[in-house]
């Protein structure tokens, strides 16, 4: 789909479906962490409340540590395409903070 995108719409930007991203993080960090609500607090707080690319960047880095989540697959993956769903790289993108769910989205698409 993304490359199909590039081609077609090539001044657009796909971003992934934050909804979807978010569902399966309590998955795939495991049984220990899925339930730990100062986890959980802080990989959403990275993710919703880092104002700036480095911003996030820093406290993704942090939260892996600590977390000891540096050789989880999935995670590194995600950080790999940070910039396809984190909103700190979606500032300077007309509309990108406000669709950021399947929901929010359909609801925009309805709209228009």
């Amino acid at each position: 789909m993304r490359v199909a995108i590039e081609k077609v719409f090539s001044s657009s930007s796909h971003s992934l479906c934050m909804w979807h991203i978010m569902k399966r993080v309590s998955e795939k960090v495991g049984v220990s962490l899925n339930g730990n609500s100062e986890f959980n607090n802080k990989f959403k707080s990275c993710v919703w409340g880092s104002e700036t690319p480095d911003e996030f960047e820093a406290t993704w880095k942090s939260i892996m540590i600590e977390f000891e989540l540096e050789k989880n697959e999935w995670l590194s993956h995600m950080y790999d395409i940070q910039s396809m769903w984190i909103p700190s790289y979606f500032r300077d993108i007309l509309l990108g903070g406000i669709l950021r769910t399947t929901s929010r989205s359909e609801s925009e698409n309805s709209f228009y």
